[in-house]
């Protein structure tokens, strides 16, 4: 039993110290995913360029049957 609990110890403390190695590189992934993901967003909703002039209907014409 205590043997067990020695390399179950030992197991933690180097994933404890490999989750400290890799936080430079975590951050730097996750700063290179949202830069990514921003170019996503544009690709998926590009802007349109504004109508150059509002087209209107015309109006309805009234006749003695429509009133």
């Amino acid at each position: 039993m205590q043997s067990f609990q020695d390399e179950f110890l030992e197991v933690t403390l180097v994933a404890g110290q490999s989750a400290e190695n890799i936080k430079p590189a975590v951050s730097l992934g996750l700063k290179v995913m949202r830069a990514f993901g921003h170019l996503i967003d544009i690709a998926e909703h590009p802007q349109l360029s504004p109508p150059d002039d509002h087209k209107l209907l015309p109006p309805p014409n009234e006749t003695e049957e429509d009133q």
